[in-house]
């Protein structure tokens, strides 16, 4: 491959040593991309918890480089309450408990880091977060190693989600000022970002998460046939959800079980990772219209996806986070053709995205807006023959393709 042939990608949490693959799937689909175009790439993560025997089992075509967590001190002072709360405030991230912990990472093992840049003579680096905190090696970086280009890839917004000008909004800026591209996940995200923290033109970039097309294929699509309208929400909630939960379900669960009794629907939630004593309650007290499922194979949740009238997505953090946030959830739905029902803000960026698309509704997370909402959905379905579709039958989703996406990064790579 040419100059820019070795590529280190640095992602605090990766498969196989994580619970969810949500939270390494836009670094796992990049990095398989670039090494099938010829790239040499490496995904340098912690090695931490236990391996999930079914992300193992993923084809892996880059490199990958194990970090051990090395604490520069005992780990348990930073589980005290004051430790926290300093740590929320310096780093300003949604996970403020753990940045304090991820940014000692970071330090520890910056040195080996940087020893691998030069042994493997990488050439370009994308730092991947959330966790911000690792963010701050890019200054290590350009420091060691001018020649060196380094990416800031964001998988969500960092001080924009509270609107933050504290320290870690200092840090932020000088991280950016330093880097070499800043990549974003929606265009709403890369304008507030340039608004935010001017830089000069071409400096920000988006790169959308997406469906992958090749996983896609192998799905056999058919069409509904079910004398119920199956509702269905695809991956993990918790239920009851804790404080705080942006995916909690307690309302529309709630809404669920009024209209239930004299209609003909099911509300299924596919992937919740563990199943409680309340869960059976809801499944019986609706007489099992409504059930929760275990997690299933990345296939299967797809296939589920198909076979659904009405696909929900639950995003309502309370924050601003919700301005941006496109999560890679719904662009699995729209492959699937299926409407999408978004429970949150009306201002969020996946209920105007849902509008603006026709490619389904949005209501506000409040039990008696939900139900109104399943009621009129539940009206339309009867009416149109027990079949909804989209408002807008010409949308082309796949622009919105792993494929298609990490293209798109593998040419800003070749320009930097």
């Amino acid at each position: 491959m040419g100059e820019k042939g070795n590529i280190l990608i640095i992602a605090k949490v990766m498969l196989p040593y994580t619970s969810s693959f949500g939270s390494s799937q836009r670094i796992y689909y990049l990095a398989n991309y670039l090494a099938e175009k010829g790239f040499h790439v490496t995904v340098m993560a912690e090695k931490t918890g236990k391996v999930n025997a079914e992300l193992n089992a993923m084809e892996r075509k880059y490199e990958s480089y194990w970090l051990e967590g090395k604490p520069c001190f005992d780990t348990g002072i930073l589980n005290t309450g004051i430790a926290k709360k300093i740590s929320g405030q310096i780093f300003n991230e949604i996970y403020e408990k753990t940045a304090f912990q991820h940014y000692l990472w970071r330090v520890a093992n910056t040195g080996e880091i940087l020893g691998y840049i030069r042994k493997k003579k990488i050439q370009t680096v994308i730092i991947s977060g959330p966790y911000f905190s690792v963010f701050g090696l890019c200054g290590k970086i350009k420091q060691r190693y001018r020649n060196v280009k380094v990416v800031l890839d964001y998988r969500d917004p960092w001080n924009l989600w509270n609107n933050a000008h504290g320290i870690a909004n200092i840090l932020e800026h000088r991280n950016i000022r330093k880097c070499d591209k800043v990549v974003c996940f929606s265009e709403d995200f890369r304008r507030d970002m340039q608004k935010r923290f001017p830089a000069q033109k071409g400096k920000y970039e988006v790169v959308y998460n997406g469906f992958c097309e090749k996983t896609w294929n192998g799905i056999e699509i058919k069409p509904t046939e079910h004398n119920r309208m199956v509702f269905k929400y695809i991956g993990d909630i918790s239920f009851p959800a804790g404080k705080g939960d942006f995916r909690n379900p307690k309302d529309l669960i709630d809404a669920f079980l009024n209209i239930c009794k004299d209609r003909d629907v099911e509300l299924q939630f596919i992937g919740v990772g563990q199943l409680t004593r309340e869960m059976r309650m809801v499944e019986q007290k609706s007489k099992h219209k409504i059930s929760f499922c275990s997690p299933v194979t990345v296939s299967e949740s797809l296939r589920q996806m198909t076979e659904g009238d009405i696909l929900i997505s639950i995003h309502d953090a309370g924050n601003q986070s919700d301005k941006y946030i496109l999560s890679a959830k719904l662009f699995d739905y729209l492959r699937s053709g299926k409407v999408v029902l978004n429970i949150g803000r009306a201002e969020s960026a996946l209920s105007r995205f849902v509008k603006r698309e026709g490619v389904g509704f949005f209501c506000e997370n409040q039990r008696t807006t939900i139900e109104k909402k399943l009621v009129w959905l539940y009206d339309l379905w009867q009416k149109n023959g027990r079949f909804i579709e989209w408002e807008n039958r010409k949308f082309d989703c796949s622009i919105y393709s792993r494929e298609r996406q990490n293209g798109k990064y593998m040419k800003l790579l070749k320009r930097l």
